[in-house]
């Protein structure tokens, strides 16, 4: 089943790759060169490359290896819907900052700040005292207005390690990662299963 950010990724990938064609350049078992891209167009063009053990994709959505089999065209062969956790455990390279296929995010981070406040911090219906009521008001306000100043990891990272309103501090938010799966890696996922069913496609009709 897709989240929100993969059926968003895969409606991406459908309207970039429109006009592609998938083009056997070089064959010759497990080792393969594939080129995937519109004709005469090297727009959101990739190639993939296969060898004994590993599968090599580049292009505009970045670099990525993967290893798992001998013939990873099997690892990968046969999917209705990607698997990027456990995809992104056999890469052994990727973009710069990408780490299984995962980048730090803005939007994660204050999600994930949101669930921390909700796990720790009492809601402000279930309060009586006005003492309490204001206090857990400070709070919340001082973290909403802090939020809005915040884009880059190092930015979250001062914040979460400094933050102290009322005593109350983000003692065990290192429990989150704060991390989401990118856009390319999820793109390149796409792309590696459909160009393997083209892949399949073309094989069988060479066969009958």
């Amino acid at each position: 089943m897709q989240d929100a950010l993969q059926q968003k990724v895969f409606a991406d990938f459908q309207k970039d790759t429109a006009k592609h064609e998938m083009t056997i350049l070089q064959e010759e078992g497990a080792y393969r060169h594939i080129r995937f891209g519109e004709k005469g167009s090297s727009f959101y063009a990739i190639n993939i490359a296969t060898w004994p053990g590993y599968l090599a994709v580049t292009g505009d959505m970045g670099d990525f290896v993967f290893t798992r089999v001998r013939d990873m065209f099997e690892f990968f062969r046969g999917k209705d819907n990607i698997n990027p956790g456990y995809w992104g455990e056999k890469l052994v390279a990727e973009p710069r900052g990408s780490e299984y296929g995962k980048k730090w995010s803005e939007e994660a981070f204050k999600r994930d700040v949101h669930n921390y406040l909700e796990g720790n911090l009492e809601p402000l219906e279930d309060l009586e005292s006005e003492d309490e009521i204001e206090t857990n008001k400070a709070i919340r306000e001082e973290i909403t207005e802090s939020l809005k100043f915040i884009t880059h990891k190092y930015e979250a990272d001062d914040f979460i390690a400094n933050f102290d309103e009322h005593d109350f501090q983000f003692d065990s938010f290192y429990e989150y990662d704060c991390t989401e799966y990118t856009h390319q890696f999820l793109w390149i996922c796409y792309a590696i299963v459909e160009v393997i069913k083209r892949y399949d496609a073309a094989k069988a009709e060479q066969a009958a």
